[in-house]
């Protein structure tokens, strides 16, 4: 079974929370329900006008009007060639469940989604604490930075220890000590 990177805090992020402003639920669940035929099947999908609107349970020009405010969000990429809709999604990030693994010391995050996930899943963070845009830039600097889950990990202990608390603020100036704490050390090695 193919599926796809659902970030926590999707419905918050800017492009798809217009979604939310312009249509309610109804219009974020059609673009699930749109990521879900497109997780399935690496190509982009070709469907008739009648096709999409069954699928986003709506009528014909409904699913149009929808699929293009997606693609004018720049969600998704839409071509119409008069009789099929083919739409596919430049952000959509596959993955295969039964392939995944829990993340290791070694795992590096690329995108600030994922680190807000690890602090949802394993810090047991709320959702909107983790997804704040203050929290993000934090996320954006360890992916820049190439801050590894063991890295994160290590921060968090020492954190615990000195009863600090575990906030992303705290936990990045612990981060910096360790990193600071090493570098000092490989420099007196050599």
């Amino acid at each position: 079974m193919n599926a796809f990177v659902h970030p926590a805090g999707l419905a918050q992020s800017a492009r798809v929370a217009a979604i939310g402003e312009q249509y309610g639920l109804i219009g974020y669940a059609r673009y699930l329900l749109v990521l879900e035929t497109l997780a399935a099947d690496p190509a982009p999908v070709s469907l008739s006008y009648e096709a999409w609107g069954d699928l986003m349970q709506a009528d014909d020009d409904s699913a149009r009007e929808f699929l293009a405010f997606y693609q004018a969000q720049g969600l998704l990429v839409v071509e119409d060639d008069g009789r099929t809709l083919t739409v596919h999604s430049p952000d959509l990030q596959r993955v295969d469940p039964d392939a995944a693994q829990a993340p290791t010391d070694d795992t590096l995050y690329t995108h600030p989604e994922q680190w807000a996930s690890w602090f949802i899943n394993d810090l047991a963070y709320p959702p909107k604490n983790a997804n704040s845009p203050e929290n993000r830039r934090y996320f954006a600097r360890w992916c820049a930075s190439r801050v590894t889950v063991g890295d994160m990990s290590a921060a968090v202990e020492l954190a615990i220890e000195q009863g600090s608390g575990v906030a992303v603020a705290a936990l990045h100036q612990h981060l910096q000590a360790l990193r600071n704490k090493r570098l000092k050390e490989a420099a007196e090695c050599y």
